[in-house]
């Protein structure tokens, strides 16, 4: 398989994966005019975290000797039969467990696509390749809001569910006979070195590391401060500026297409600095500190102006460029950061540092807006955020086994 038809077939599957995912978010609205609870929403939001967090762990592990195919093909497949259920079953006791269900099988999708990047393209093309895929949960993103009003309003909140199960199931059985069977001719990532080089990846001394422990870190917070907004921002504007269903949707739209934007331009920034550069940390976290920056800028600016369409929407670009924009570039990161046989461990442990944030997004975070105005809420993002930004920057300085790599 070319390069191209790869890249079309990666992208379109983890644009899918993500509206799988992300589809109960967008209806959220909805759902609270049919007995769902910000309990509920919430309840299901770390439902899904937590058993993300195991799928995460486990196949990250998994595919450091499994058929990255195999693993993919199963666990998109699996995700479309839980959303046809969840269209099926409508009470929020199931909905809370389908969706911990698809924690389980979502988990199992992006490692597979990280593993076949790094397998099928060259080394001065990742970073771009990367970005671009990574920005595919953007697009899904934009698209869901308007979609699921339109199937909500002329039909109802199920279809959405059904439709697209049906979609990830067919793309499903794509992948699986689409996909190559074995291992690209791109996998090392570093000159070659002798067996005896050669680690167990169980030996966890390479995570006492100031390197890892800022990444991981300031990865939490930002996974917190994603999930915070996506999940609550459509009810963030309805309340803020008072105004319907579809235009708040919209508004998270552009949060969606300033991600999209900020994936996209760090991925290619990153590449410019790795291929002309020599720091003494990594050079990708230049795009990093840039992105992380603009985000903490953007959220402030957000709670601090008065409601206004255009202010808001300004706002909202900009948190969608910081936020995807550094989070675009973690996983290259670590891959390239450490050496093949440790890439898989040590995403597995990002992954629970990323999902211990997205678990307080959900129930912790509902239980807050019981009480309390959702904008009280983004208030802690903004506080919590400068703290990411912080641990980007210290990335710049930490002396790491980063080399420059040959064009």
């Amino acid at each position: 398989m070319n390069e191209a038809a790869l890249f079309a077939l990666l992208y379109s599957t983890y644009f899918l994966s993500y509206i799988s995912r992300k589809n109960i978010i967008f209806i959220a609205p909805h759902l609270l005019q049919f007995g769902f609870t910000k309990s509920d929403l919430g309840a299901s939001q770390s439902s899904f975290t937590a058993c993300y967090l195991i799928s995460k762990l486990s196949s990250n592990l998994i595919c450091n000797w499994a058929s990255p195919r195999l693993v993919l093909s199963i666990g998109i497949t699996t995700v479309g039969f839980i959303n046809i259920l969840a269209g099926v079953l409508e009470a929020p006791q199931y909905m809370w467990a389908l969706w911990g269900l698809n924690g389980l099988c979502s988990g199992a999708c992006w490692p597979p696509i990280g593993n076949l990047i790094v397998s099928h393209f060259p080394q001065h093309k990742r970073g771009r390749i990367w970005s671009l895929i990574s920005s595919s949960m953007n697009a899904g993103s934009t698209v869901s809001p308007p979609l699921t009003h339109f199937l909500v309003y002329h039909t109802s909140w199920n279809l959405s569910f059904t439709i697209i199960g049906f979609v990830d199931v067919i793309i499903g059985v794509v992948l699986f006979a689409a996909l190559p069977r074995h291992k690209g001719t791109n996998n090392c990532t570093e000159t070659s070195s002798s067996t005896s080089d050669k680690v167990s990846p169980w030996k966890w001394d390479m995570l006492v590391n100031k390197f890892m422990f800022a990444i991981c870190f300031s990865f939490m917070i930002l996974t917190f401060s994603l999930i915070a907004i996506s999940t609550w921002g459509q009810i963030l504007f309805i309340e803020k500026l008072d105004t319907d269903t579809l235009t708040a949707g919209f508004i998270v739209s552009l949060f969606e297409i300033g991600g999209f934007c900020g994936a996209t331009a760090s991925g290619f920034f990153a590449d410019f600095v790795a291929r002309n550069f020599k720091t003494k940390g990594s050079p990708r976290s230049y795009s990093g500190v840039l992105c992380t920056g603009i985000f903490c800028v953007s959220i402030t600016t957000l709670q601090c102006v008065p409601p206004s369409t255009l202010l808001c929407k300004t706002c909202a670009i900009g948190c969608g460029f910081g936020l995807y924009g550094t989070m675009a570039i973690y996983g290259l990161l670590t891959r390239e950061y450490v050496s093949k046989e440790h890439s898989g461990t040590l995403n597995a442990v990002m992954g629970v540092c990323s999902q211990l944030g997205g678990f307080f997004a959900g129930s912790p975070l509902a239980g807050f807006y019981e009480k309390h105005a959702i904008s009280d809420g983004f208030w802690i993002v903004a506080y919590v955020a400068p703290v990411a930004f912080v641990c980007i920057c210290l990335l710049t300085f930490v002396e790491g086994k980063y080399k420059k790599k040959d064009d």
